[in-house]
């Protein structure tokens, strides 16, 4: 019996990759790390300001990083595992893929191309003349993946039900409200955990291809 799931969609911060963040190892190449993006972390935890203004401040303290030093923070991500694997058996059941990040667009793009991913929705960071600027066009605001994932069930004329969502905070929770199948981690919070169908072992991605085909609650 072939899965009635016709589109799988990742979250990409501490879903497909594992580490430091994207945002760390940028700041670090900035060396602003210590400075403003831990700090930055630690009031945003705080509740001192929101998701959109973090991402914000985070950017604009990379204003005039080089292109280069970007890739070079890009190539030092490291992923969880079987990412290629379950994509591949995604693709050979024709079933789409896509990632809806908050993260950095260049990143998400990288990713995309490194593990065949279909489409990719995230915040594109400006750069001129091989720098950055500063600034950063928000796509995809702190809470705002519920409308992008109902924009792809339209434009691929797809049911709820024929989608399944991967995500991790509680950043996901909209994305899992337009999503007929849901999927987080053992090691996401409690919060995240009681709106899922399927919790899973973040080292086993390719946990969703049998969740496909069998659709039982765990």
């Amino acid at each position: 019996m072939k899965p009635k799931i016709k589109l799988v969609i990742f979250d990409l911060d501490n879903t497909l990759t594992t580490g430091p963040t994207i945002w760390e190892l940028i700041h670090r190449e900035n060396k602003t790390w210590k400075s403003h993006g831990l700090p930055f972390w630690h009031e945003f935890k705080q509740g001192k300001f929101g998701f959109n203004t973090f991402i914000r401040k985070d950017v604009a303290c990379w204003k005039g990083l080089s292109l280069a030093k970007l890739h070079k923070a890009i190539k030092k991500m490291k992923y969880v595992h079987h990412i290629k694997k379950t994509i591949l058996a995604l693709k050979k059941e024709k079933i789409r893929t896509a990632l809806v990040s908050s993260s950095v667009d260049q990143f998400a793009r990288k990713v995309a191309e490194k593990f065949g991913i279909d489409y990719v929705f995230a915040n594109p960071i400006a750069i001129r003349q091989k720098k950055l600027t500063g600034s950063v066009r928000l796509k995809v605001a702190g809470h705002g993946k519920g409308q992008i994932v109902h924009y792809l069930k339209k434009c691929l004329h797809l049911k709820k039900t024929e989608v399944l969502s991967v995500g991790d905070s509680h950043f996901d929770l909209p994305m899992f409200k337009q999503s007929g199948v849901t999927v987080t981690f053992t090691d996401a919070a409690k919060e995240v955990k009681q709106y899922v169908d399927h919790v899973i072992n973040k080292q086993n991605i390719k946990r969703i291809l049998s969740i496909i085909y069998n659709g039982h609650k765990h």
